[in-house]
């Protein structure tokens, strides 16, 4: 990502590619203009990369690059805005796959083709024990076994209250008293 203004923890999507085998220089393309983060990749078998373009927005798109430069995109929504998406992986006919984690549960995402006209959500772990919790993990898939392997750790969402004396225009920059 490209941070454009300092303070900015998140930026536009860049994507580099190696001019040549030591990678002594990379060719770099700006692939959207929304500030984005934890962002993914895969290679096609024609080189083609796809991309995940997490936007600071909510937005989860897949991002088919034209050409092995990515030189242009074809973009689309991804189901399940909320969950903390860090993986892309193509299952055998270059089917796209992603993690997905939310609160109570981890799994992952398939598309029905090579396009992502549509995806259906696999859940390999919840914990029904509190709300709080969010299992983010990390998935592969072993040679032609269709059967997903995940690790998995979870991250513990406690309420955080803020005891100030101070007035409340403290939190004028977007906290809550």
């Amino acid at each position: 990502s490209n941070q454009p203004t300092p303070g900015n923890f998140a930026g536009a999507l860049r994507f580099a590619r190696c001019d040549d085998a030591e990678c002594t220089s990379a060719t770099v393309r700006t692939r959207g203009a929304e500030q984005t983060f934890n962002n993914a990749i895969a290679v096609r078998a024609d080189n083609r990369p796809v991309l995940i373009e997490s936007t600071f927005a909510g937005v989860r798109s897949l991002l088919t690059c034209d050409d092995a430069t990515c030189s242009g995109t074809a973009r689309v929504v991804l189901n399940s805005p909320f969950d903390v998406l860090t993986q892309l992986f193509l299952r055998p006919g270059e089917v796209p796959a992603y993690n997905s984690s939310t609160i109570n549960s981890g799994g992952y995402f398939t598309c029905s083709d090579p396009a992502c006209s549509s995806s259906a959500r696999t859940t390999m772990i919840t914990d029904d024990a509190t709300n709080q919790r969010s299992p983010i993990g990390r998935i592969a898939f072993v040679g032609s076994d269709p059967r997903a392997v995940g690790a998995f750790w979870e991250q513990q969402l406690n309420d955080v209250w803020l005891a100030v004396p101070l007035p409340d225009a403290i939190f004028g920059n977007g906290f809550e008293p």
